[in-house]
């Protein structure tokens, strides 16, 4: 009976570091979880200013040059391929800091990718729509 109480306490005692180590990689895990999806809204906020700063300065360019250059012309639709193709990229990078399961991963770089998809696109027809709106 006493050996039994014994080995119960020892057990008891062994799990307790267990436990604390257990805590830490948890508590470390959400720290990162939530640095990730800080930097995927920064990303994300971040193309859709630059998207709009690029139509703004397009339309800039327009009133102020009557010739405009190769890039001046296309720097939108340059700039919106970049943001397109790097990205999700990106994503993919801080998505390793999360430290999910491949398939929880794999929805939430689809999931951030639509965003980023329907931002950039809402974001670039809002501009445009403000510089169609500002020539008339």
């Amino acid at each position: 009976m006493v050996v039994l109480e014994l080995t119960l306490y020892v057990s008891i005692i062994a799990l307790i570091p267990q436990l604390i180590v257990s805590q830490k990689i948890r508590a470390v895990t959400i720290s990162l979880r939530i640095i990730a999806n800080i930097l995927v809204l920064l990303s994300l906020a971040g193309s859709i200013y630059i998207i709009y700063f690029v139509v703004d300065r397009s339309q800039r360019l327009e009133r102020a040059k009557k010739e405009l250059t190769l890039w001046e012309k296309n720097e939108v639709s340059v700039v919106v391929s970049l943001i397109t193709m790097i990205a999700p990229s990106a994503f993919e990078l801080v998505a390793a800091l999360e430290m999910y399961h491949p398939r929880t991963t794999l929805r939430f770089q689809l999931a951030r990718v639509l965003v980023l998809y329907l931002g950039n696109l809402y974001s670039l027809i809002i501009a445009l729509l403000d510089k169609v709106d500002s020539k008339t």
